[in-house]
C-alpha cells in the first residue's frame, strides 16, 4: 500500500535467512514475508565463499542463492541490511579519560591498534559512546571518571565482498553491521536492563553481555550447533540427518528411551553453560550489583534443544529463556506457531531489517 519496505539478509554457514518489515501508519512493524534456504550441498560453498579466506565459490555463486530465495519470497523491496559473522569481526569496549567525543575522535585510532589484531587499514572501524563509569581513587583522593566507548571493526575484504554479493544480487546495500547488533535489536529493542545473548549458531557461538542496549563483552566458543549434532551421531552410531533430529525433538529431556541422547549430548553443551556463567561471575565482579544480570536469552539454530533452557537456568543461577523476535512485528495469525519455532534462527535477520525501518 505505498509504504516502504526494508529486507534483512543473514548468510550463515548452512542456510540463507531474509526478512522483509514494513512499518505502518499507526508506527507497527509488520511482517511482509520470510523465508530461508538451507541445503547440504551449500553448507560448504557458504563457509568458503563468505567466512574464511580460502575463496573456492565465486561472489556470483553465493548471489545467486540469494537471488533464489528472494525469488521464492516474493520480497518487493530492493532495500536491505546484511550481516557480517561475529567471529569475523573485532568489538571491545576501551575506557577513555573524561574527554570530548572530539578528543576522542582523534584518540581512537591510535588507542584501537590494541585491540584489533590486524592493521587498521584493513578494516572498516566504527565507534560510540555508551556511557561513563567513576572509579574511587585510592587513598581518599577523589574520584576519577571514565568514558566508555565502543569499537568496531570489520575487514574491508569481508565488507567488500558482501557489497559485491549485493550488487550482483540487485539489491541496494543500506548497512552491514555484525550480527550481535541485530540480535539487540531485535531481541531487546528499548530494554537497557544488563541481558546475556547466547547464540548458538551453526560454526559458532557467540555469547554477549548486553548493557544498556550496548554489548559490553563478547566472547567466542568453536562449540556450535554443527558439532552438537556431530557429537551426537558419533555417540549414537546414526547418520547426521538422523542425529540433527533428535536434537531437536528430544534434545536434554532425560525420560525413559531420551535419556541417552541427552547423555551424549549434555558433556557438550556444558561447555557452552560453563563460559556463559564465568562471563557473567567476571562481569559482575566488575560492575558490581548495579549491572546485575537479569536474564539469558537463547539464539541461533539451536536455541530450541528441548530442555536446553532450562538446563541453563540450572547452571547458571539466571533465568534462561529461548528468544522471539516477532514480538514487535504484526502478522498474520495462522503464522503463528510456525514463526514462534522458527524465531531463534530468525532473530539475526529480523534484527537487520529492523534497523532502516
Amino acid at each position: 500500500m505505498g509504504t516502504k519496505s526494508v529486507l534483512g539478509v543473514d548468510i550463515g554457514t548452512t542456510s540463507v535467512k531474509i526478512v522483509e518489515l514494513s512499518r505502518k501508519n499507526d508506527g507497527r512493524m509488520r511482517l511482509e514475508t520470510y523465508g530461508s534456504l538451507e541445503s547440504v550441498v551449500h553448507k560448504q560453498a557458504l563457509e568458503e565463499t563468505l567466512q574464511s579466506s580460502t575463496e573456492k565459490i565465486s561472489d556470483a555463486q553465493a548471489a545467486a542463492m540469494v537471488k533464489k530465495i528472494i525469488k521464492e519470497a516474493n520480497v518487493k523491496t530492493k532495500r536491505v541490511v546484511m550481516s557480517a559473522p561475529v567471529f569475523s569481526t573485532f568489538t571491545s569496549v576501551i575506557e577513555f579519560p573524561e574527554m570530548s567525543e572530539q578528543e576522542i575522535e582523534s584518540a581512537i585510532r591510535f588507542e584501537a591498534k590494541q585491540y584489533v589484531p590486524v592493521p587498521l587499514s584493513e578494516v572498516v572501524l566504527g565507534w560510540n559512546i555508551i556511557g561513563k563509569k567513576t572509579y574511587d581513587i585510592l587513598g581518599g583522593g577523589g574520584a576519577s571518571n571514565k568514558v566508555l566507548v565502543l569499537i568496531v571493526a570489520i575487514p574491508k575484504e569481508l565488507s567488500n565482498k558482501f557489497s559485491n554479493i549485493a550488487r550482483l544480487s540487485n539489491l541496494q546495500l543500506a548497512a552491514l553491521e555484525t550480527e550481535s547488533f541485530a540480535l539487540i535489536r531485535s531481541l531487546l529493542g528499548n530494554d537497557k536492563s544488563t541481558v546475556v545473548l547466547v547464540d548458538i549458531g551453526s560454526r559458532a557461538t557467540n555469547i554477549s553481555v548486553v548493557s544498556g542496549g550496548f554489548i559490553r563483552v563478547s566472547r567466542g566458543l568453536d562449540t556450535s550447533g554443527a558439532e552438537i549434532t556431530k557429537i551426537l551421531a558419533g555417540g549414537m552410531g546414526i547418520d547426521m540427518k538422523r542425529a540433527n533430529e533428535l536434537k531437536r525433538s528430544v534434545g536434554l529431556r532425560m525420560d525413559g528411551s531420551n535419556k541417552q541422547v541427552a547423555e551424549v549430548i549434555l558433556p557438550i553443551v556444558d561447555i557452552i553453560m560453563g563460559e556463559t556463567k564465568r562471563i557473567i561471575d567476571v562481569f559482575s565482579k566488575k560492575e558490581g550489583t548495579s549491572s546485575r544480570v537479569e536474564r539469558i536469552i537463547l539464539a541461533g539454530g539451536s536455541a530450541g534443544i528441548p530442555g536446553l533452557s532450562e538446563r541453563f537456568t540450572e547452571v547458571t543461577g539466571v533465568k534462561a529463556m529461548v528468544s522471539n523476535p516477532w514480538s514487535r512485528v504484526e502478522y498474520p495469525e495462522a503464522l503463528g506457531d510456525i514463526l514462534n519455532m522458527i524465531g531463534p534462527s530468525f532473530a539475526v535477520a529480523v534484527g537487520l531489517a529492523m534497523r532502516e525501518i
